[in-house]
């Protein structure tokens, strides 16, 4: 099995610090609602008034942490493919680094070389 290389492992390392800030979130949300009493606006929201996609995403995964799937989907229908990634994600990236190929890893940084590379030719 090869290791992860440096810029390899600076991905999975802020992927797993993501994950674990989010879900750190919301347990806190869910356990002490008037501590953080959400925090995060949405930007789009406190702007222009308007609800982007996301709107309500936090709400909707807490209400379905509760068993509330009908309060969720009416929040947010999109916490159920939200809430499926987000159960998914550790498993795929676990099995991304046990694997060889390191696939997650050859996406995002192929992207970034592409964008590098484009910058170049300017």
């Amino acid at each position: 099995m090869r290791l992860p290389n440096r810029r390899e492992r600076g991905l999975y390392v802020g992927w797993t610090l993501t994950y674990l800030l989010v879900l750190l979130y919301l347990l806190c949300a869910r356990e002490w609602p008037e501590v953080t009493g959400m925090v995060v606006r949405c930007p789009l929201n406190a702007l222009f008034g308007l609800h982007c996609p996301t709107c309500g995403l936090t709400r909707a995964c807490l209400a379905l942490m509760q068993g509330e799937l009908t309060e969720a989907l009416r929040l947010n229908p999109l916490v159920i493919p939200a809430m499926g990634a987000a159960l998914l994600f550790p498993v795929i990236l676990l099995i991304d680094l046990l694997t060889p190929h390191r696939l997650l890893a050859r996406i995002c940084l192929w992207r970034r070389k592409k964008r590098d590379t484009a910058g170049d030719e300017k």
